[in-house]
């Protein structure tokens, strides 16, 4: 039987981890598809695209509310391709989708080959599909990446945070739980030299005992990645910031627990009902 880093994370009682992508229509990275249009056409008819970008996030994000939760979608294939999906989403794909549309919209490219394309620049290691490593499993790794390639910025520094190190060894321990890894050996030391990578790099967190419902700096739109003190793992869950009429911070995210996308409890409470969870990184798309 094999498991997925999202799997074993909910076997720890964790909201699921990082890795896959809102109605019914299955569609992957062919012309074009009914659901995207229906979005785009929404964006352009209401003004969307002259908001800031991280209003228009928000905006995109909340349009793939009850979007069925299906994680595993990145792994159904043999061969790495950069797929999307925009009726199944887990919490990694949920953001990266919606980041995805919000820059094709800002960069005026509304095809959904476009689409593909945004999502493949933030989800690969230098925006190149060259097999199942050149995905940035990790979201340590992801933040590492999008914040060099100036996609994002890391702003949690800047609003209280505190150094954290990491400790990853996940994936390459547990490589026989992996398809892609555990009859390539090869593989699995290319996956233990990125993690070896990560655990020497300093990132920033806010401890969830720091967090309350109105958090100074935070966003409507900013990414939230959820720090976990889960063995071998350097965060457990991500998903957007939402703040609501009193300024007061929900998460808007892609849940295992609900199988479905909402707009969940205030971020600080849903840290607290998670033993594992540790803090939160706070990233901001530019």
């Amino acid at each position: 039987m094999n498991f997925s880093r999202r799997e074993i994370l909910k076997m720890f009682g964790t909201a699921a981890l990082l890795l896959t992508p809102a109605h019914t229509l299955l569609f992957g990275q062919n012309s074009g598809n009914p659901a995207y249009f229906k979005i785009i056409s929404k964006i352009r008819n209401n003004g969307w695209q002259q908001l800031k970008l991280n209003q228009l996030i928000t905006n995109i994000a909340m349009e793939f509310i009850d979007v069925p939760y299906v994680g595993g979608t990145l792994d159904a294939n043999s061969v790495e391709t950069c797929s999307v999906f925009l009726d199944k989403l887990d919490c990694v794909t949920y953001f990266e989708t919606v980041l995805g549309i919000a820059k094709c919209i800002k960069s005026k490219k509304y095809d959904f080959d476009d689409l593909v394309e945004q999502v493949k620049q933030t989800r690969y290691r230098n925006g190149i599909v060259d097999g199942y490593s050149s995905r940035l499993h990790y979201t340590a790794d992801w933040i590492y990446e999008n914040t060099k390639n100036n996609i994002t910025k890391d702003i949690t520094k800047n609003i209280g945070g505190e150094i954290i190190k990491f400790d990853t060894f996940f994936m390459s321990k547990n490589f026989d739980k992996y398809n892609a890894l555990k009859d390539n050996p090869e593989l699995v030391r290319v996956i233990k030299q990125q993690e070896e990578a990560i655990n020497s790099r300093e990132y920033y967190y806010i401890p969830k005992n720091k967090l309350s419902r109105k958090i100074s700096g935070i966003e409507s739109g900013d990414i939230i990645a959820i720090t976990t003190s889960i063995p071998g793992l350097d965060y457990a869950h991500i998903g957007f910031a939402f703040k609501n009429d009193k300024e007061e911070i929900q998460l808007l995210h892609a849940s295992s627990k609900k199988k479905k996308v909402v707009l969940d409890i205030y971020l600080s409470e849903y840290l607290k009902g998670i033993k594992n969870n540790t803090g939160i990184t706070v990233l901001r798309s530019v």
